[in-house]
């Protein structure tokens, strides 16, 4: 695959020099195009990403990180002067995964909207931007595209650990069950098999909040100028599935918070209006959707003979306060 271009910054903790870089990808062009599991191909197409650590020789050092629904490849900063990443509180010096002993590599997921080729990329057939008609992807897709950007990274089949949650869980299931010789360790966090009917509902509600919104229209929206209100209720409620009453009671309580508003109305207004700044509805319903649809068993007969293939260790992490994802689901999934 022709190479992408990428920028290269060498930042120091502590004693040692840690390499960080950011880049993108090509995953998909005229001679090797990207076939998509619903239908329809990609070319071209790239993918986002940010790798930190150095890649040992024999490649047993990768840990592929895939982020939640909303998330995107800055997992981690690359110095103090760098924007905190979504999950500073596992990757960095001293932590789990750190990048003095691991090679971390984390993409912006197909369909994103920061980075990767999504619904605000141009449609090289017309010349204008995807918005609406931008195809359906899947968690399958996904990952395809993933394996991509690793061969591009020179990682073709060393076996990796592969760490996501919810959504990005999915994806760390998929991997075990579409390459189950390429990883050697997986961590599921905050992750079934499927969403649940209870989860599904509240997808629904979501998307309904962004189609209903007036200048969804129909998904050809002006990017700058789409359904903004719509979208912030779709965070707003997606936050109500993350923590669990008792939770928002001891965070919260009945405080008041700005004139006429509790402080947890203003928690979720200040979500939503944050969401909304760095997001794209259209890629917004299309995480959705294969979220949605997602389903380990799907055509290989039962979670256990999807995973029956792969002999990698696997650790699973379910959170009592989360309703989207119930500890009860992860628990299913070590049995």
């Amino acid at each position: 695959m022709p190479e992408s271009t990428a920028a290269t910054t060498t930042i120091r903790r502590g004693s040692s020099a840690v390499p960080w870089v950011c880049g993108s990808a090509v995953v998909a062009e005229p001679a090797r195009p990207l076939r998509l599991e619903r239908g329809g191909e990609l070319r071209p197409a790239e993918v986002a990403y940010e790798t930190f650590g150095r890649l040992a020789a024999d490649g047993s050092n990768a840990v592929l990180i895939c982020h939640a629904l909303t998330g995107d490849a800055h997992v981690a900063r690359a110095g103090a002067d760098d924007r905190p990443g979504w999950w500073e509180a596992l990757v960095g010096e001293g932590r789990a995964i750190d990048p003095a002993r691991h090679f971390v590599v984390c993409t912006n997921v197909l369909g994103g909207c920061s980075g990767s080729t999504g619904p605000t990329s141009m449609n090289p057939e017309t010349g204008r931007l995807w918005r609406g008609a931008f195809p359906h992807v899947t968690i399958g897709d996904m990952v395809a595209a993933q394996a991509r950007v690793l061969e591009h990274l020179g990682l073709g089949r060393e076996k990796l650990t592969v760490v996501g949650g919810s959504i990005g869980g999915f994806q760390a299931l998929e991997w075990a069950a579409r390459f189950p010789d390429r990883v050697k360790s997986v961590a599921v966090l905050a992750c079934g098999a499927a969403l649940n009917a209870f989860g599904l509902a509240f997808n629904a509600v979501g998307r309904n909040a962004v189609i209903g919104d007036a200048k969804f229209a129909g998904g050809e929206y002006e990017i700058g100028d789409g359904p903004v209100a719509g979208l912030a209720v779709a965070r707003q409620l997606a936050h109500l599935t993350y923590r669990a009453s008792p939770s928002y009671d001891r965070r919260f309580g009945r405080r008041s918070g700005s004139p006429g508003r509790f402080a947890v109305h203003d928690y979720l207004v200040h979500k939503g209006g944050s969401f909304v700044k760095r997001f794209d509805a259209n890629s917004y319903l299309r995480m959705l959707d294969a979220m949605d649809e997602f389903y380990l068993a799907a055509a290989r007969g039962s979670v256990a003979s999807a995973l029956s293939k792969t002999a990698a260790a696997f650790l699973f992490v379910g959170y009592s306060s989360d309703w989207l994802f119930p500890a009860v689901d992860v628990e299913a999934l070590a049995v």
